[in-house]
């Protein structure tokens, strides 16, 4: 019990401070050495914040839409790999730090009755990359132009997340 808890200091105390928890979830692997450090370089130019301050993630689901077509041109596809991505997804939405969302159409069509996207009306965000209320088009905006983020599918959406219920309880606030 003694060896645990300081285990438990140790990495509370050495734990890495972000400014910045983006996650994308889609068909494109994004963890890819250069596809992932170009990612940083740009939100971390973007956000006046250091390279070793944003945190990026990535899930790789495969659509619906996409499954035939990976079977018919031989790409490896495997349902349960899949599902696990799936709910590792939901896992992200519901207890993550992400605030920063990059998912696929289908993905976000399957959580946008959850509640736990951010308004875009609430930000001021005007209606030219628009989707919804809530989502934002990718390829419409300029940070699609930024390295990286040109690699993503072109339907990717750009959402944000409010804050989770863990994280209100956590940082006791609103």
């Amino acid at each position: 019990l003694v060896l645990a808890v300081i285990i438990l200091l140790i990495q509370s105390f050495t734990k890495k401070e972000y400014d910045v928890f983006l996650l994308y979830a889609g068909p494109t692997y994004a963890n890819q050495a250069d596809l992932h450090n170009s990612m940083v370089s740009s939100v971390s130019d973007l956000c006046i914040t250091s390279k070793d301050r944003v945190s990026i993630s990535s899930i790789v689901w495969v659509p619906d839409r996409l499954v035939e077509k990976y079977s018919r041109e031989d790409l490896y596809y495997n349902g349960a790999s899949n599902a696990e991505a799936l709910q590792s997804f939901h896992y992200a939405l519901e207890a993550g730090d992400y605030s920063i969302l990059l998912i696929d159409p289908e993905l976000y069509q399957k959580s946008s009755d959850l509640d736990i996207f951010v308004s875009l009306d609430e930000l001021g965000v005007g209606d030219a990359a628009r989707i919804d209320a809530y989502a934002l088009k990718l390829s419409d905006l300029s940070l699609y132009s930024k390295p990286g983020f040109s690699s993503l599918p072109e339907d990717t959406l750009l959402v944000l997340r409010k804050q989770s219920f863990i994280q209100t309880i956590l940082t006791n606030h609103k």
